[in-house]
């Protein structure tokens, strides 16, 4: 029953998220690429997010049938899904910076906060290889 209520809410949530991207591309799609692109930046985070926690709930599922180890699975899962937020989130500083500059105390704030995303990106990039490489020398 459990299963059931995660599997409706999850599919519900994907719904609703897939309405709501579209409903903003129909309603700013006439106003230009630059707005249409600020706006998109929240529904394409959410729709990453949903997708993480789909494959995440997939592959438990897969787990609690065959008892067998997804560890690895989850990882790399987080992995991906992260790196690819964490790009999304520089693009849309990065977009806000360029076409909203003006010289204040937010834009050095967004710069600086885009510095911190640069850095937490490679710092999985390098975990990822790390990983990578131990799992190998393990087997």
């Amino acid at each position: 029953r459990s299963i059931r209520s995660l599997t409706l809410f999850i599919t519900l949530t994907c719904v609703l998220n897939s309405l709501y991207f579209v409903l903003v591309i129909y309603s700013f799609s006439g106003r230009g690429l630059r707005p249409l692109l600020f706006i998109l930046y929240e529904p394409l985070y959410m729709l990453m997010d949903l997708a993480q926690t789909t494959v995440k709930f997939i592959l438990h599922l897969q787990w609690l049938r065959k008892a067998s180890p997804i560890d690895e699975y989850c990882y790399f899962n987080d992995i991906v899904f992260d790196v690819a937020k964490l790009t999304a989130t520089i693009g849309h500083f990065s977009h806000i910076l360029m076409y909203f500059f003006s010289i204040s105390i937010i834009d050095l704030l967004l710069f600086t906060y885009n510095c911190k995303i640069l850095q937490q990106m490679q710092l999985k990039i390098e975990a990822a290889g790390n990983y990578i490489k131990a799992t190998r020398a393990i087997h």
